[in-house]
Order: C-alpha cells, then structure tokens, then sequence
C-alpha cells in the first residue's frame, strides 16, 4: 500500500468513535414478588467481540431493589450495587478493569437487596465494543 493510503486509513482510524451498544433483560413476575433469590449464572454470555462495559441502568415497577453485575471469573463490575428505582437508575461506576469482557466470557446478575411489592426489574447494559 502506498503511504498516502496508509496514511488516509490510519487518520479514519483515529476519528471512528468507538461503537456503542447496549443489551437489556426483565425479570417480571405478576404472582410473586422478585426477591434476593434472583441471582442469575450467564445473564448474558459473550459470543461477537471484546467489550467494556461504560454504564448499567436499572428500573424497577415498584419496592426496592440493588443490583451489580459480575463477570464469571467472580469480578464485581460496579464499585457498588446500583440502587434501582422507578424513575431508573444509572451507575458509571465500574471497578477498573472489570467492565472488560472478552469473547466467550460470562455475565451473572446479582440481585444485592429486593423489597417490597416489587414485581419488574429492567437492567440494561451500555457498553463500546473493542
């Protein structure tokens, strides 16, 4: 490849943005009210490419809830569990190195406190992709 071409490849490089994603999963049951025993092995399994995880969000419908993520290897990916409301709530908080998420790795859900008359849970997963 000429320089020039290289060179033009490398600048469009470095002005891509990183590509951001997300992916979301509900617990919902109308009978029974969700409780700590919502603890989830492989939530969400990584089969397309490398990630960081950048944020998570959590709603609920009603009650109280915390939550935190944790990757397979037993790494907690939130400083601490994020505190969920109705309104929504977001954390930025990711332990340093623990949002990283390589291809064929694991996401478990840790439900870290529930009460009340608390039915649905929303959490979504905002992340770029490596």
């Amino acid at each position: 490849a000429s320089p020039a071409l290289v060179r033009a490849v490398a600048q469009r490089a470095a002005a891509d943005p990183p590509r951001v994603e997300q992916f979301t999963y509900t617990f919902f049951d109308p009978h029974n009210v969700l409780t700590t025993a919502q603890q989830v092995p492989s939530i969400y399994v990584n089969l397309a490419a490398a990630l960081h995880i950048t944020a998570v969000y959590c709603e609920i419908d009603s009650g109280e809830a915390s939550i935190n993520l944790q990757r397979d290897d037993g790494k907690q990916v939130l400083s601490a569990p994020l505190a969920c409301s109705t309104a929504g709530a977001l954390s930025k908080s990711i332990v340093k190195g623990a949002g990283e998420v390589a291809v064929g790795q694991k996401l478990n859900h840790v439900t870290a406190r529930a009460s009340g008359s608390l039915h649905r849970m929303n959490v979504v997963v905002k992340y770029t992709v490596d």
